[in-house]
């Protein structure tokens, strides 16, 4: 089938939580059939719910045994761009999928080439299945039912007191004595399968660091500000003061100050969106 009439979108600073999809003009997406994004981890991931069903069990049997022939599974995900878009209003059915990177945001995080092209061969294969139709969907949010922190009976350390202390990110469970994820709590951590310095947390659905702690790295960034009083203003329109970051998406370390930022981000939107 023809493939000119395929739309690209790249969007700015995802790991913020968005920002980009968030302020997507979404009138440039009115003739997409349905969407597809490569941002997970591994090489079998197919992602139809990121906090509310991402498409339709018609979409869902037309593209199994696509799915099946290249091994992958349609599972659950984490906040990512076309999550967005559904949110935005789409309207249509979209996805995201592994596309074969490992140790995300860690120094040891690497591409494997046979794994990424596979994915590429996958979305190849499902454009020819799906073709030039449109597929519409209505994404409904499932946040309503989900506990979103401190107002909701989170421990308010976990949202604003001491997030961003700890060098790693499984703690031990002072109370139970087991070992617990830093970020959600949950002491079911099973084995990573990318290495000994790290388990794995089925309720954040991510790997999590766990070895010795690492050296602090310099923070700052690229240069996109004209000047401090503009880094400033970005920094504060997301309710971060104080820091000297500048475009934490550009350079990503996985550090725990890296991840209060992002933490403090998504704090504050969900928070005014709920109310």
């Amino acid at each position: 089938m023809t493939r000119d009439i395929i739309k690209c979108a790249f969007f700015h600073s995802e790991e913020m939580g968005c920002v980009g999809s968030r302020q997507a003009d979404m009138e440039w997406f009115k003739d997409v059939g349905y969407c597809f994004q490569g941002d997970r981890r591994g090489n079998s991931d197919f992602i139809n719910n990121i906090s509310g069903k991402l498409f339709s069990k018609a979409f869902t049997k037309q593209i199994t045994p696509i799915l099946e022939h290249h091994g992958y599974k349609i599972t659950s995900g984490a906040i990512t761009d076309v999550g967005q878009l559904a949110e935005n209003g789409i309207g249509v059915c979209v996805a995201n999928m592994s596309c074969g990177y490992y140790a995300p945001h860690s120094d040891e995080e690497v591409v494997i080439f046979d794994d990424a092209n596979d994915c590429l061969t996958m979305v190849d294969r499902l454009i020819d299945e799906l073709g030039c139709n449109r597929y519409e969907y209505q994404f409904t949010s499932s946040y309503a039912n989900y506990n979103w922190g401190d107002w909701s009976g989170a421990n308010k350390n976990y949202w604003y007191g001491d997030y961003g202390t700890a060098n790693k990110e499984v703690t031990l469970n002072e109370e139970t004595g087991k070992p617990s994820c830093y970020y959600c709590g949950c002491e079911e951590l099973l084995e990573s399968d990318i290495g000994d310095e790290y388990a794995y947390c089925p309720k954040c659905i991510s790997d999590i660091y766990c070895g010795e702690p690492k050296e602090e790295t310099d923070p700052n960034q690229v240069e996109m500000f004209e000047d401090d009083e503009d880094m400033n203003s970005w920094n504060k329109s997301f309710g971060v003061d104080d820091v000297d970051y500048k475009d934490i998406s550009d350079n990503y370390d996985g550090s725990m100050k890296h991840k209060e930022i992002v933490n403090r981000y998504l704090t504050d939107h969900w928070s005014k969106k709920n109310k």
